[in-house]
């Protein structure tokens, strides 16, 4: 199946194709991974629809998930968009790295794509790596399902760039090899790849004591604004009667079945 088509066209995709499509028209012109059903499609369709669009990239299968999300951040430190994409089980190796990113803060957008496994079909355990989000004190955005998935992840990069926090985008299994027909857009400016620029900023980037503690109050001014932003954001929707006994609050998969 051919993914170039550009337009108001639909074109039937997993969520993994989805998802890299969505990357690729948000930007985001670096990616890294370690591969792990349900994620390993992500960067394949990534790779592939870039060369059938001329697309200039920088895509690597890392050796593992953290060095995957390191190469990521450097290159988010860099100016450019970037990825790093995993399943769950990965992302308990991304937490070191990835609490000292929330201190020291980004340039381009950096998002750790995590594909969850809640009730595996494919894992040694379970990890809803929301609660990640919580510990290093970033954003987390979940979608419903495969058409969500496109479009939240072009989101997610242009509000983690907007506040300076890196992000995870999680979604689950049923949305990675579910199908859905996705409307296909154009690829962001950006997406061209630049030469990167490392700005130095030692006292933002050397993340040793005295620096961490002047920025610390930095990134919880960061989280603010997040909330703040995505408090009008059309992604957060109210529906049913205007007033009721029972209300329920929810997102990803999760919200089909309550609907």
């Amino acid at each position: 199946m051919r993914l170039i088509e550009i337009g108001k066209y639909r074109v039937l995709m997993t969520g993994n194709e989805a998802i890299a499509r969505g990357l690729l028209e948000g930007g985001v012109s670096v990616a890294t991974a370690y591969p792990g059903t349900p994620s390993s499609e992500v960067l394949n369709a990534y790779v592939r629809i870039s060369r059938e669009n001329d697309l200039k990239i920088y895509a690597e299968w890392a050796v593992n998930e953290k060095v995957a999300f390191e190469i990521s951040f450097a290159a988010s430190l860099c100016g450019l968009r970037a990825a790093a994409i995993m399943k769950h089980l990965g992302t308990h190796w991304v937490l070191d790295p990835l609490a000292v990113s929330a201190v020291t803060g980004i340039r381009g957008g950096l998002v750790i794509v995590s594909a969850d496994d809640p009730a595996p079909l494919s894992s040694q355990s379970s990890t809803d790596t929301r609660n990640h989000a919580k510990l290093a004190h970033i954003i987390a955005v979940e979608p419903s399902d495969p058409i969500e998935a496109k479009e939240l992840i072009k989101e997610t990069v242009e509000l983690s760039e907007r506040i300076g926090l890196p992000a995870i985008f999680r979604y689950t299994d049923r949305i990675a090899h579910g199908r859905a027909p996705i409307e296909l857009g154009g690829f962001n400016s950006k997406m061209r790849l630049k030469p990167p620029a490392f700005k130095k900023e030692p006292d933002k980037l050397v993340s040793i004591a005295p620096n961490a503690r002047k920025n610390i109050p930095e990134l919880f001014r960061k989280l603010e604004k997040a909330k703040e932003i995505v408090s009008k954001s059309p992604w957060v929707i109210k529906e049913g009667p205007p007033s009721g006994r029972l209300g329920i609050i929810t997102s990803g998969t999760p919200y089909h079945d309550v609907k």
